[in-house]
């Protein structure tokens, strides 16, 4: 599980700063507010990673373990006491003595594992007491780079001032730059982050009609099965299970051509079910096809027809039994004299728990 970053400090206790290896472009390997940055972060203003935990655990070299941990713990060695100086940003960490490229690469390695790295609902940190997840540090970001000054002016409605503080300051790299932008404080934060999630899709589970009110990367499960959908997945719950080797179809009028795909990693039960089909064939109304799948389920999709379409929802398949399995295309050329080829078939499937 992700654990969150302290609110950040922005105003930082100074310290002498010894020089770095020569190795200094550790922070360029990943930009500053980006997952592994922050899972850094994290991972390094946490109490429990000790010099051994450094050490011993992420593989860094003594020196920069002791490094990193005094830098944090402030000029008294405790943690936990007012004259910490907790990390603002990658750029401090690849600052440290013996901090480099290696060392940025086994503290982002090490804190992905150890569950430090956020996903996009979860709280990162605040800037000027307002709090932010990371997926509104990403949508703040791109709207303070990329955002007009008309957009940012009328339809977020910021003050003129921070309107030309943001303006002036891009490119944006970082929070910490964001809000020490002219004129930026809580109430400029505060409606940047107002708007980036009153224009945002659903999340996990929020209610949806179609993927189009989703946020991107999810889809909207039951808009194919019931024409309106009920809640957004994400990958763990969709996927596409394709079998693309190119095979002649007997052209004997009895024997047929079986293939199969397993649909693996979902979730329980099937939702939405879609087949697309790539059959290169003179005359389509000689092939009878059928899909059916380990349940035992089938569905005649093509029989006989003159112009059968490419793309079919399948609807064979009972949303209370098993989704993860085999599931098999029959292709018959019932009538003899013109040869067809599968070029491949998709099965795109949206499951549920049961």
């Amino acid at each position: 599980m992700f654990r969150p970053v302290l609110p950040f400090l922005m105003l930082a206790a100074c310290s002498p700063n010894p020089a770095p290896v020569a190795d200094d472009l550790g922070a360029a390997r990943f930009a500053e507010a980006s997952a592994e940055a922050f899972g850094i972060l994290a991972l390094l203003d946490d109490a429990a990673t000790t010099e051994d935990v450094l050490d011993r655990d992420v593989g860094l070299d003594a020196r920069a373990a002791r490094s990193l941990v005094a830098h944090r713990n402030g000029p008294d060695g405790v943690h936990g006491t007012p004259d910490d100086d907790a990390f603002d940003d990658l750029a401090e960490v690849d600052a440290q003595y013996y901090v480099g490229t290696s060392a940025i690469d086994k503290l982002a390695a090490y804190a992905e594992q150890a569950g430090y790295t956020p996903t996009g609902g979860e709280i990162v940190g605040a800037w000027d007491g307002v709090t932010f997840t990371f997926d509104q540090v990403t949508g703040v970001l791109a709207l303070a780079n990329d955002a007009s000054e008309g957009e940012l002016d009328d339809e977020i409605g910021l003050d003129r001032r921070a309107v030309r503080g943001i303006l002036e300051a891009r490119p944006i790299a970082s929070m910490n730059a964001l809000a020490d932008a002219y004129y930026v404080g809580k109430s400029a934060l505060t409606d940047l982050r107002d708007y980036v999630d009153a224009n945002a899709g659903a999340g996990v589970g929020g209610q949806c009609d179609t993927s189009a009110d989703c946020a991107e990367g999810l889809v909207c499960m039951g808009e194919i099965a019931y024409g309106n959908g009920i809640f957004c997945v994400d990958e763990s719950m969709y996927g596409n299970f394709t079998y693309d080797e190119e095979v002649e179809i007997p052209d004997d009028g009895e024997t047929g051509l079986t293939t199969a795909v397993n649909v693996q990693g979902l979730a329980t039960v099937p939702v939405d079910v879609v087949l697309t089909l790539d059959i290169d064939h003179p005359r389509p109304s000689d092939l009878v096809v059928v899909i059916d799948n380990f349940n035992g389920y089938e569905q005649v999709i093509w029989e006989r027809e003159e112009n059968p379409p490419s793309e079919i929802i399948v609807r064979a398949f009972p949303s209370d039994d098993m989704v993860n399995g085999e599931y098999r295309l029959h292709i018959e050329d019932v009538v003899t004299g013109e040869a067809g080829v599968l070029r491949g078939w998709n099965l795109y499937v949206v499951s549920n728990w049961d």
